[in-house]
């Protein structure tokens, strides 16, 4: 039964669509004035937080060169950078932030000035289009400015604005994205599908993840409106069709880009935030607080990322007045009638429990189970691990509930103003971190303009030519310089030349990523050995090292300065030339090492004598480090090359090295320091959810990989026994190096504290031995040095070996070399054991032994010489005529011998060589660890020319021209489509109506325990089971009981109040879950009709 009230509030409600004309005029009139506060609001903020500061947003690449930017943005394939990488989602900056930035860099605008523009345009763009959103659909004027307030001022923004605010076009985009969904129900045709699709344009390109949890709200509008009646069902079908087929049209040229990688790319998803990261953080009630986000809680050595955030998880008050504002917007929900309220509350049931994921991860919901499930086995599931992203569409609900429970408030005007000014106190009260720090984070920030050596530096560079990149160390997590934190290395955008540095993002493909951790990795545990550095450069096709000695070191752990100059000058490495300084310190802020006799990234290499390593990029580093390879040699992994290519290398003279690396173990992604689990044996696997090992080589078996087998390390050795007797005939080495730790750092303990290794050999030979040792600090003997042989350090199958430990150091870390006093070494075919002293028993760290037999079995003359030296010369010379980012054209001079053309860029099936003559070299192989190789046979002697491509850049093209003639036809749409205005049909005025019963009559007991089980059995798979069985209680109780409905109204705000007052989070599971158990028993009661709830 009605009561005059709420007759009252229907009448008031007819009214006001009779009236829809003027009352449209009139908010149409207002809105400008709206508008200009509003912009106020957006900008002013940005433009006082660190004036003259650059934040470390997004690119960096945006601020320092965006014409560089651009100009690589439409290749997916980026020979800049990682020794050749597909980019990850690069091709995103094509629209809007590069051309943005391009414009304003053109127009003379400061960086800073430019940046704060950006972000109170996005800011505003939320706020207008919320605006609309509510006005559209009835609220009125104050209602809808005060639910713009509160969606623009949301928290949820904190965790992007600073880093990622490329991530926020999709929150300023949503009211505009269902305000457009809802005229192209309305009014039918392709004008409206068109503008979507081209709003969806700019907020999709760059991360398609938090796009498409977004579009939760749009769809939601549809489904809801296929249910309502209004809409039939093949109207919202053709709709959605219409919408889908433009925005999948103008989206082409950025879904080009997501499948390239997924083919070609390294799975860059594995090296940032995990699962289990993300789930942490997205508790039900933060989420509807705007918070939720990871991001906000993350922190390093320097303190919080956000100083807001802090206070957020500090200050109890801030906890109230952020939680007040959703109470709030349940409490409207409770006591008032609109056509919309369903849609808004389902915003906020519907977008929790996406976001809420796979929370809590340890013992999630069974939809949670099922989602944890997905993430960890898929690469889909794992993009859309970022689940707090749905914000949005949370805050969107929360605003909508505020802006029509203010506008409910008009025929009580007093308490209308009350109302909205006690929200808004709130909102501007929540944001009290940010009217006291700024927006932006000082800890990642910088200056305008970078320092006048980095500058100097790159000119430098850029005079050295393209021919060979340059090589930048120590790795680090983030560019945190000591004059401002750039996030990203800023070489990389201000020099032309080729580029590559260990940073978080692993780019490159699973090689080159793998051979840049060997050698980064080592400086970070503080073992480097200098003479690895040059070969391994030559490898990598570097000519230069750069040397930063400008970071933060004890922000992100990175090695210390004076250590890293130590180790290259006291002596200068081998292979390196004295180095340029610039930046007036010592050492140098930046430092140029011209590396001697460096290897072009494209050259040319003899098919005969090359090096087989059975290992990875550990055992390149560690062969480099003995004196094994120089860096000029061909060197094939074994893993990579089936039997018949093995013994085909063989028969041309190639050497062959057996190494220890290429272990079974985990991986993360997450540290550069620690990013290695330990070795394991053969059948087990660590079940770390951290663990993302990639393999070297894609089908690597466990007979290819070292593994733990009882007290002793087993070394594959497939390698020989693949090799057969002709072996023999080949040089060869075995090089065991243990697992150790920084030696001066008491605190930390190496995997290993002795080598003990098993290994077979197919055929019996000889071999000398040599090797690295080292002062154990625990033990901190002086005496171990002496110039004796001693027999208490090594031993094989139980023998001692006698050896003589060098006394002066070879490098600054203070390695001593390690020579045999004995006759050479006999090893039969058959297992073998090595065993050495632990040093804290001995005093004395053998580091590194190497087993070095010559061709036929005899043992080498000297262990620590090149194995391959002096490499056979090719036959054959390149000369780069034409290089771009997927293509090469080389001219090659032959006296008609086959030749190996490498290509010095990450090893891609995407490359393809093609002669002048036609001939078709067909898909590269894996050379030098990490690098593109073709074998050419040459029909005799001369020149001829090669012309390199990576193939798959064919499709980013057409997928870019399909892209522009899908956004002319959006655009001819929206422009010259006829135009219908008839808002009548969703103009609805919110009325107040009682938060204790419904004014329709009971439903049967069966319709009733139906629903109720039906709800009750959805609320249990989202959340716990008592939590659905508490919701259904209330929807039975609400249905059939008179006055029961109060148990869910009043239930759902004093239950969000109790998940925080009594750190019971599962709670804010509930306090949804019950707003969601109105919506159904209303319609329980009056199942013809959705458009009252």
């Amino acid at each position: 039964m009605e009561t005059s009230s709420q007759r009252q509030g229907l009448g008031g409600a007819r009214r006001n669509r009779i009236s829809f004309v003027v009352n449209a005029v009139k908010v149409n009139s207002i809105r400008r004035i709206d508008v200009v506060w509003l912009a106020l609001v957006a900008y002013v903020p940005f433009f006082l937080s660190s004036p003259g500061k650059i934040s470390g947003d997004t690119k960096q690449y945006l601020y320092l060169d965006p014409s560089r930017l651009l100009a690589r943005a439409p290749y997916l394939w980026q020979a800049h950078t990682g020794t050749g990488t597909v980019t990850h989602q690069n091709i995103g900056y094509l629209f809007p932030m590069g051309p943005y930035y391009w414009f304003l860099d053109q127009l003379g605008a400061p960086d800073w000035v430019a940046q704060r523009f950006w972000l109170g345009s996005i800011s505003l763009l939320a706020a207008v289009g919320a605006l609309w959103l509510f006005s559209m659909l009835g609220t009125k004027r104050l209602g809808s400015v005060v639910g713009a307030l509160v969606y623009m001022l949301t928290p949820y923004q904190l965790a992007f604005i600073a880093r990622i605010s490329v991530l926020l076009l999709a929150w300023a985009a949503l009211p505009w994205l269902v305000a457009i969904t809802i005229r192209a129900l309305n009014r039918g045709g392709w004008r409206y599908p068109a503008l979507f699709a081209l709003v969806a344009l700019p907020c999709s390109s760059i991360s398609a993840p938090t796009f498409a949890l977004v579009l939760v709200a749009p769809l939601l509008w549809l489904v809801l409106a296929g249910l309502r009646g209004p809409a039939p069902w093949r109207q919202v079908v053709s709709t959605a069709g219409k919408i889908g087929l433009l925005t999948l049209g103008v989206s082409l040229w950025w879904i080009s880009g997501l499948v390239l990688q997924a083919r070609y790319g390294f799975p860059v998803l594995e090296g940032t935030e995990s699962l289990a990261q993300v789930a942490g953080s997205s508790l039900p009630a933060d989420l509807l607080r705007g918070f939720g986000n990871w991001f906000l809680s993350g922190s390093d050595q320097a303190g919080p990322w956000l100083e807001q955030a802090a206070e957020y998880g500090s200050e109890k008050w801030l906890t109230v007045v952020t939680l007040a504002v959703p109470v709030v917007a349940l409490s409207f929900a409770a006591v008032m009638r609109w056509r919309h309220r369903a849609y808004f509350a389902l915003l906020v049931v519907v977008g929790v429990i996406v976001g809420v994921g796979a929370w809590p991860y340890e013992d999630p919901s069974f939809i949670g189970g099922l989602f944890k499930d997905l993430s960890n086995k898929s690469a889909i599931g794992l993009a859309l691990r970022n689940t707090p992203r749905v914000g949005p569409v949370v805050v969107l609900g929360v605003a909508g509930l505020i802006a029509a429970g203010i506008s409910a408030l008009d025929r009580r005007r007093t308490w209308q103003f009350v109302g909205a000014g006690l929200v808004v106190v709130l909102v501007v009260l929540g944001l009290t971190p940010v009217w006291q720090h700024g927006y932006l984070a000082k800890g990642i920030e910088r200056p305008e303009t970078i320092p006048s050596y980095w500058a100097k530096a790159a000119r430098a560079l850029d005079a050295q030519g393209r021919d060979t990149r340059v090589l930048e160390i120590p790795g680090a997590l983030f560019a945190a310089y000591d004059w401002g934190n750039a996030v990203e290395p800023v070489t990389p955008g201000i020099t032309d030349r080729p580029f590559v540095a260990r940073e978080l993002l692993a780019y490159g493909t699973a090689g080159s990523v793998n051979l840049l951790a060997a050698l980064d990795r080592q400086m970070q545990k503080r073992i480097f050995e200098p003479s690895a550095l040059a070969p391994v450069a030559r490898i990598l096709g570097s000519g230069t090292v750069l040397v930063r000695s400008d970071l933060q070191v004890n922000r992100y752990d990175v090695p210390d300065k004076n250590r890293v100059w130590s180790w290259l000058t006291n002596p200068l490495a081998p292979g390196l030339d004295s180095p340029d300084q610039y930046g007036s310190s010592q050492p140098p802020k930046v430092a140029l090492f011209a590396v001697e006799s460096p290897r072009p990234i494209v050259s040319t290499s003899s098919s005969q004598g090359s090096v087989v390593l059975s290992g990875d990029g550990d055992g390149i580093v560690e062969s480099a480090a003995a004196g094994l390879i120089d860096g000029h040699e061909l060197i094939f992994y074994s893993v990579s090359l089936d039997k018949a290519g093995l013994r085909s290398k063989v028969k041309k003279n190639a050497s062959l090295v057996i190494t220890d690396t290429n272990r079974r173990r985990a991986r993360y992604w997450d540290t550069l320091r620690n990013d290695r689990g330990i070795t394991e044996t053969k059948n087990s696997q660590s079940s770390d959810s951290g663990d993302k090992r990639v393999d070297t080589i894609p089908g690597t078996t466990k007979s290819e990989q070292t593994f733990i087998d009882g007290d002793s390390v087993r070394v594959p050795t497939k390698l020989l026994s693949d090799a057969g007797k002709q072996g023999l005939e080949s040089s060869l080495a075995i090089v065991l190096a243990r697992v150790r730790e920084d030696p001066k750092n008491r605190n930390v303990q190496s995997e290993e504290s002795r080598i003990t290794r098993l290994f077979k050999l197919p055929y019996g030979r000889s071999f000398s031995l040599a090797g690295t040792a080292r002062s154990n600090v625990a033990k901190g003997s002086t005496t171990a040095f002496s110039e004796f042989c001693r027999d208490d350090l090594v031993s094989i199958d139980g023998v001692p070996v006698s050896v003589r430990v060098a006394s002066t150091p070879i490098d600054t870390g203070g390695g001593r070399a390690i020579t045999s006093c004995a006759a050479p070494i006999f090893l039969s075919a058959g297992q073998h054991q090595i065993i050495t002293a632990p040093g804290v028993t001995a005093g004395v760290d053998v580091d590194r032994l190497v087993l070095a037999s010559a061709p036929g079995g005899e043992a080498a003359g000297d262990p620590a010489a090149n194995i391959g030296a002096p490499p056979p010369k090719s036959g054959a010379t390149v000369e780069v005529q034409e290089i771009g980012e997927t293509t090469a054209q080389v001219q090659v001079r032959s006296n008609g011998d086959p030749f190996w053309l490498v290509l010095g860029q990450s090893q891609s099936d995407g490359w393809h060589a093609v002669t002048s003559a036609g001939t078709d070299l067909g898909q590269s192989q894996l050379v030098n660890g990490y690098a593109n190789g073709w074998l050419v046979r040459p029909e005799g002697p001369g020149s001829f020319t090669i012309n390199l491509k990576w193939t798959p850049q064919n499709l980013v093209w057409w997928a870019i021209g399909l892209s522009i003639a899908a956004i002319l036809a959006c655009l001819g749409l929206v422009l010259w489509s006829r135009k219908r205005h008839d808002e009548s049909v969703i103009f609805d005025a919110p009325a107040l109506t009682g938060a204790w019963f419904y004014s329709e009559g009971p439903p049967s007991w069966r319709v009733a325990l139906l629903g109720t089980i039906g709800v009750g059995v959805a609320a249990a798979a989202v959340s716990r089971p008592w939590i659905g069985a508490v919701v259904a209680l209330g929807v039975l109780v609400a249905s059939r009981v008179v006055s029961g409905r109060i148990l869910l109204t009043a239930g759902a705000p004093l239950v969000l109040v109790a998940s925080k007052v009594l750190s019971a989070p599962e709670l804010g599971w509930l306090a949804i879950l019950l707003l969601a158990g109105d919506l159904v028993a209303g319609w329980l009661r009056r199942p013809g009709d959705m458009t009252r709830y």
